[in-house]
């Protein structure tokens, strides 16, 4: 038997992520003495062998992690980086070319089908019922209402006609009006059918969530998570993190793109109320129903968020959305342009 199988000969090297495994298990070592060697995160040690490189963006530092970890295992690191672009080229979307004569394909046979000629029609018909339908919805809607129970109604009866002895003898309803303790014998009303309301989606949204009127004159007062923000000990950085959540959600950050992300501080969340210079990094502040943190670095930031719905992210005051895949994982925010080559 070969006197340097030790386990490995069985794995696929045919990927970056795999060879650096392989050659780490023959050299003995776990990922975390592979840290002290490199400085490189477990955790971004951990998505290099599992190949899993949208953990590492940009693109340039995964090059980066690869060269450092080729020179640490005595790998070569153009193999590395070839693999790496190799497998980044296998997972790329299929040509245009052949989406386009695909898609051509299908029109043809959409049209050739008398049926879907057919619904072609249909469609713009049920668009004409749906806007004729909210019209007469809002018809309905600008009625004036019928008074609520207990309101005053002013009314001014005209002279009433000579009523014949049979009628007399009809038993009358009596109506009751809140603001005086007189009775007025009249016929029973006539049932009304009230008009079915359409709402819009707007509407419909502000009807089941209403805006939270305090958090929102909250977050228009909190300092602009931008370069000029004040952070404790007068310090100001180039990208400035700022989070603001609906509630309580696990976040942890760390500033440098080789660090671990540390948990935020919810020790101050009892004191309302947020500066606007001597803003402590990762201290969570509490505006209003919401809460918000900032961080500073001045190249890149690991993030890992508990969740996605809620939270508002800005980087340098510009939104950033929250990809959903990436909830409860680390995940690299960097700047775009130069700044985010350094």
């Amino acid at each position: 038997m070969d006197g340097h199988d030790d386990g490995t000969r069985s794995l696929p090297l045919d990927t970056a992520g795999s060879l650096i495994r392989a050659a780490r298990e023959r050299r003995g070592l776990t990922l975390e003495v592979l840290f002290q060697e490199t400085r490189i995160p477990v955790h971004v040690l951990e998505a290099i062998e599992q190949d899993d490189f949208d953990r590492i963006q940009p693109a340039l530092y995964a090059r980066s992690f690869l060269r450092t970890v080729a020179e640490a295992l005595d790998l070569d690191p153009a193999r590395l980086i070839a693999l790496y672009e190799q497998g980044r080229r296998d997972a790329a979307p299929a040509s245009a070319p052949t989406w386009r004569q695909e898609t051509r394909v299908e029109r043809v046979h959409l049209l050739g089908n008398a049926w879907r000629r057919r619904l072609l029609w249909l469609v713009p018909a049920l668009l004409l019922l749906a806007v004729v339908g909210i019209w007469l919805g809002r018809r309905g809607a600008e009625r004036p209402a019928a008074p609520a129970a207990g309101d005053t109604v002013a009314t001014h009866a005209a002279p009433a006609p000579p009523v014949p002895e049979a009628a007399a003898s009809a038993p009358e309803t009596a109506v009751t009006v809140s603001d005086s303790s007189r009775t007025a014998s009249t016929p029973p009303p006539a049932a009304t059918v009230a008009a079915p309301a359409v709402l819009d989606t707007l509407h419909l949204e502000r009807l089941l969530a209403p805006p939270d009127t305090a958090a929102l004159r909250a977050a228009a007062r909190l300092p602009a998570g931008t370069p000029a923000l004040e952070f404790a000990g007068g310090r100001r950085y180039r990208w400035v993190l700022r989070l603001l959540m609906d509630r309580r959600v696990p976040v942890a950050v760390a500033v440098t793109p080789t660090s671990a992300p540390e948990p935020a501080d919810w020790s101050r969340i009892d004191t309302p109320g947020v500066p606007h210079a001597g803003i402590v990094p990762g201290r969570v502040y509490a505006a209003g129903s919401r809460f918000v943190a900032y961080w500073g670095a001045e190249d890149c930031f690991v993030v890992r968020l508990g969740a996605a719905d809620g939270v508002t992210l800005t980087l340098n005051g510009e939104p950033r959305p929250v990809p959903r895949r990436n909830v409860g994982r680390d995940w690299m925010l960097c700047a775009p342009g130069p700044a985010a080559g350094r």
